[in-house]
Formats: structure tokens, C-alpha cells, sequence
């Protein structure tokens, strides 16, 4: 997890998640997988607010290629994938 956003009407929390490594991986089901535990988070997110309403939670996934060993200061540009 990269951070938590609230959106300006405050009704739903921005996930940013980053996938990291060299290995491949299986975003539509890490996406559903998210999607799973959204009831369980809201749940963690509401015993530790006091709102009457929980927000929605929405997830935005990035995924950060490695950067090259030889050129380590170049910057590849994120994908990003929302749900």
C-alpha cells in the first residue's frame, strides 16, 4: 500500500497499491482479490473512525517495472489500473 486518500466529498477512500518485482503477475485475479476484502476493510476502517457512515473503498493498483541496474536513475512511467 502507497497511501490513503479520501475523495473531496469524503464518501469513498482512494487505495493506491504497488506491485513491485520482476516476476509476473495475475492482475485480474490480485484485482478480485482486493475486491474481496473491501467488506472486511471497511469494517477495520469504521471501528477506527467516528463517522456514521463508512466510506467506499476504491483501489487504484500501479505497477513499477525495476529500474535497470546500469541506468538507475531513469524513471519508467507507472501503469495504472483502477477497480
Amino acid at each position: 500500500m502507497v497511501s490513503v486518500t479520501p475523495f473531496p466529498d469524503a464518501s469513498r477512500l482512494l487505495i493506491l497499491v504497488s506491485v513491485e518485482g520482476d516476476d509476473p503477475i495475475d492482475v485480474q485475479r490480485l484485482l478480485a482479490t482486493l475486491r474481496d476484502l473491501r467488506p472486511v476493510l471497511r469494517q477495520e476502517i469504521s471501528m477506527e473512525i467516528n463517522r456514521q457512515r463508512t466510506p467506499e473503498i476504491v483501489f487504484d493498483l500501479i505497477h513499477d517495472p525495476p529500474t535497470p541496474s546500469f541506468h538507475p536513475s531513469s524513471s519508467a512511467d507507472s501503469s495504472l489500473v483502477s477497480i
